[in-house]
């Protein structure tokens, strides 16, 4: 509301151009005058009751059709940085859901890697016994053929087992094959653990893998 020219009241709503030209002959401007912009006088000769009644706006006060300008603008910026920011924390969220699926990736590629080394070792194992197992036969076949006299120990060294092993495992089975079994044994190296693989959403299982 607009002071009334005395001082002592309020003006009620339009005052009219004769009341608006009273008000600003007797009214000092000060810096929140100058900040809405207020009109000097002889500007409002052709203002009309409408341009000079004081209305409610946006939470503000509007005089002679200017709504605040400044605030709404204010108001309309920090909309948008606010907005902006809201976007920014988003693409900042997306970044790290990125970054932990790239890095869980990883983690699972290279329990993979290491699985896979492991049963590559299991297959080379597995191909090794066969092999012994099958020089034992011919070895076996051979001596049976030929009457060989060959001991057990001396066979096992020519299967490439170390002399020392093959004496304790003839003495410990006395039997060859049995011998050859205690020495596959003990050249094995001991069954290694499987890594465990990150599961989505649980945990990695161990798996132990034999020889």
């Amino acid at each position: 509301q607009i002071h009334t020219i005395d001082g002592n009241g309020y003006g009620k709503g339009n005052m009219g151009k004769e009341g608006i030209d009273k008000f600003l002959k007797a009214h000092k401007c000060n810096a929140i005058c100058k900040w809405l912009k207020l009109p000097s006088t002889g500007q409002l000769k052709q203002s009309t009751g409408a341009d000079t009644v004081v209305k409610p706006g946006d939470g503000h006060t509007t005089l002679a059709g200017t709504a605040g300008a400044k605030i709404v603008a204010a108001r309309a910026e920090l909309a948008g940085q606010q907005e902006a920011l809201a976007q920014q924390q988003a693409a900042l969220e997306d970044e790290k859901r990125r970054v932990a699926a790239m890095a869980e990736e990883r983690d699972l590629q290279k329990a993979k890697q290491e699985m896979e080394a492991v049963i590559r070792e299991r297959e080379k194992l597995r191909r090794e016994k066969e092999e012994l197992a099958r020089m034992m036969n011919e070895f076996d076949a051979q001596r049976q053929k030929q009457g060989d006299k060959t001991s057990d120990v001396d066979a096992l060294v020519a299967m490439g087992f170390e002399k020392t092993k093959a004496q304790r495992a003839v003495e410990q089975t006395q039997n060859l094959e049995a011998a050859v079994a205690l020495c596959i044994e003990q050249s094995t190296p001991p069954a290694k653990v499987l890594p465990a693989i990150p599961q989505r959403g649980g945990s990695g299982a161990t798996v132990a893998a034999g020889g």
